[in-house]
């Protein structure tokens, strides 16, 4: 009979410890993000203050054949309203910046050949809006997000915003 409520007991502890920790608030979250222009990339979430509410996000991604890294200052707008049925989800915003290498490659009408190679250095403004979702009992973060951004020294860019996918685990 002790052994059985004991066990209990160490059930019950090891289940809440697990559940509380999950739903504290966390520092870091480093992960990868898959961008529609800039493929499969590393990104880096470090918050400021215990609410969770200010970010600095540093993502490097490989677009058009080179490198490019980023940086965002970000707002977070957290659900804590329990009654709401769709738990553990927020919104962010920021803005931020761009360095990057980019290889371009001229052809001529007709033909599979580059006539021309060269390597941009590129620099620009960013932005950033999406929405995330916090894993309930796992310290994962799936964030959707579209990024707007303006290469200031570089005028034959194709894209000029994409969307983008990133998962992160949070410690």
């Amino acid at each position: 009979m002790m052994k059985k409520i004991l066990l209990n007991l160490v059930i019950i502890s090891v289940f809440s410890h697990f559940t509380i920790s999950a739903d504290a608030q966390y520092g870091t979250g480093i992960g990868a993000r898959y961008g529609t222009d800039s493929n499969l990339g590393l990104t880096l979430l470090q918050f400021f203050s215990d609410r969770n509410q200010s970010a600095a996000d540093f993502t490097v991604s490989a677009p058009f054949s080179g490198v490019r890294a980023n940086g965002f200052y970000e707002l977070h707008i957290r659900n804590h309203n329990e009654k709401i049925e769709v738990a553990h989800v927020g919104f962010f915003i920021g803005a931020g910046a761009h360095i990057g290498r980019y290889k371009t490659q001229l052809y001529r009408k007709h033909s599979t050949d580059p006539i021309d190679k060269t390597n941009i250095i590129a620099a620009g403004i960013d932005g950033i809006a999406g929405i995330e979702w916090k894993l309930p009992y796992i310290p994962l973060l799936l964030s959707l997000d579209v990024h707007p951004f303006l290469d200031l020294n570089y005028s034959h860019q194709p894209e000029i915003f994409e969307l983008g996918l990133s998962l992160r685990y949070l410690f």
